[in-house]
């Protein structure tokens, strides 16, 4: 494994100045779905994928979300000011919409269903997107991803690194795939053919017992038989560079060991992300570089930890330990509370 962590930073550092030299004559759709506390993640994740376009690559950025407070909006905006190819529209998602949903993984946020409405809030021109999730950095330049061919799917994804587990879980053949919806290309043209609210409220009503993972299950049941398989190495997850919790037979071994060597894009799945101090993920040091390349000061939402003080955010909850004791509290009272006492 450690092998494959040095060839993997050293393809990384390697191919950096020459990827970005392809440029096409198209716009790149890209979105993340996140909630306040995520801004600042979704920021390293898209300072790490510009840093491997063309500077002159028209790429539009939409964010969306249900709360990202307008200070949040000017500083990823301003971060990104210089890149004269990037537009960046922040889209408002009616998270009262998903109350229904199952919420069952304390450690995914709401803001994940928010890729289930991409084919009602982005514009009609948009026929395609890529959705990239905000606990990750590219490391590759997308303009590969987005020249995969995903046919006459519905959505093109990655094989989830435990995905025979998950397969498992939902009753599916041992020959059906499961994707990590994490890193996904939406064919909108495709999904606005077809009744998809509907279907994603069917899927979800209908398997609501097994669904955990939430909108990545309701997906992969939902859009069965219409899923195009993409290369690992645009969605190279944590379980692939931890040898405990990794498995795999036949070709899929000789597959994720490259993709572990030659990552595209590495995902800090699971619940150890890389901005906690406790993360031991190998590449761990990709985020904290970009973290530190925009600078980005402390704000509410963001992981901090001293010797006796820590706020950790878990989906919407905000996990306090001061000394011993253990506080758990809701991010909106916290954000209401913060408004309350800078009104004085």
């Amino acid at each position: 494994m450690n092998h494959a962590i040095e060839k993997a930073l050293i393809n990384i550092q390697a191919r950096q100045d020459s990827v970005k030299r392809e440029l096409i004559d198209q716009v790149i759709n890209v979105a993340f779905g996140i909630d306040d506390g995520y801004a600042v993640h979704c920021a390293v994740a898209m300072a790490s994928l510009l840093d491997f376009i063309h500077e002159k690559q028209r790429i539009r950025v939409f964010i969306l979300n249900s709360d990202l407070s307008p200070a949040n909006q000017q500083g990823i905006s301003d971060l990104f000011s210089a890149f004269s190819g990037l537009e960046i529209v922040y889209v408002h998602v009616d998270a009262e919409y998903f109350k229904s949903f199952s919420h069952k993984t304390s450690y995914i946020s709401t803001a994940t269903y928010f890729r289930l409405k991409l084919h009602s809030l982005l514009p009609a021109d948009v026929e395609k997107v890529l959705y990239i999730d905000s606990d990750l950095v590219v490391v590759d330049n997308v303009v590969g991803l987005w020249k995969e061919d995903i046919g006459e799917n519905y959505i093109g994804g990655i094989l989830d690194a435990q995905g025979r587990s998950h397969a498992g879980r939902l009753g599916f053949k041992p020959c059906r795939p499961y994707i990590n919806a994490g890193v996904s290309v939406f064919n909108l043209k495709k999904i606005r053919s077809i009744d998809v609210d509907a279907l994603y409220r069917e899927t979800h009503d209908r398997h609501f017992d097994k669904i955990t993972l939430q909108d990545q299950d309701i997906i992969n049941i939902a859009f069965a038989g219409a899923i195009a398989l993409l290369p690992t190495r645009w969605n190279a997850q944590a379980t692939l560079y931890n040898p405990a919790e990794y498995y795999a037979s036949g070709d899929h071994v000789e597959r994720d060991q490259a993709a572990a060597e030659n990552p595209a894009i590495v995902h800090f799945t699971g619940k150890s992300k890389p901005w906690q101090a406790a993360c031991t993920h190998p590449l761990r040091s990709i985020y904290l570089h970009y973290r530190k390349k925009i600078g980005w000061k402390l704000f509410p939402g963001q992981y901090y930890k001293t010797a006796l003080f820590s706020v950790v955010p878990e989906g919407d909850m905000v996990i306090m330990h001061v000394c011993f004791i253990r506080i758990v509290l809701r991010k909106k009272y916290i954000r209401w509370l913060y408004d309350l006492l800078k009104r004085g």
